[in-house]
């Protein structure tokens, strides 16, 4: 494997199957694509094997619960979903799809972490407190150094790039794991 593809990483926010898929792909400290809107699992999976990623960090549940892990990452660092044995219902659309998407990147070949870029955003910015979401979030991306970021980026996309982050990360060696989710150290 190269040293260039060793440093190229990728995020993906999972929305229900309207909202799709947000994701993003960072070399080293250069978003080189995205963030971008893909609908299905297969766009996704079509997408990211473009840019054949080392690590696939995805913002839903590996697996269902009811999981220790999120019990201890909402102690240590935010809150979160706590995610069900059963994801049944409209609103655990969005954990079906990504338990989807899990299962498509592994059939690609595509390796792949659990991250949840909230728990990001508060070990780079900070706990959230009283602020507006999209201030905290944006505030935390600017400390990424990011290069290439545009201007106007929704939500979705910058937790796209924040999975993304996490992913390199990882791969630098510089998380800590909740079970299976992963969060970058203090």
């Amino acid at each position: 494997m190269s040293q260039r593809s060793l440093l190229r990483v990728a995020g993906v926010d999972v929305g229900g199957r309207r909202k799709g898929f947000h994701a993003a792909v960072i070399e080293r400290r250069f978003l080189l694509a995205g963030p971008v809107s893909l609908r299905s699992v297969g766009s996704a999976i079509e997408w990211l094997l473009e840019y054949r990623p080392l690590l696939v960090a995805v913002d839903a549940p590996i697996e269902l619960g009811p999981r220790a892990c999120e019990r201890d990452l909402a102690r240590t660092i935010c809150g979160l979903y706590y995610t069900p044995a059963a994801v049944e219902g409209p609103f655990y659309e969005w954990m079906r799809h990504g338990l989807e998407l899990y299962a498509a990147l592994r059939h690609a070949g595509l390796r792949a972490v659990e991250c949840f870029p909230t728990a990001t955003w508060t070990r780079v910015a900070g706990p959230r407190g009283s602020r507006r979401r999209a201030g905290w979030s944006a505030a935390a991306l600017s400390r990424l150094r990011v290069r290439s970021v545009p201007s106007r980026i929704g939500q979705d996309g910058r937790d796209a790039i924040g999975a993304a982050y996490t992913a390199w990360l990882h791969v630098s060696g510089r998380t800590e794991s909740f079970g299976s989710i992963v969060v970058p150290r203090r």
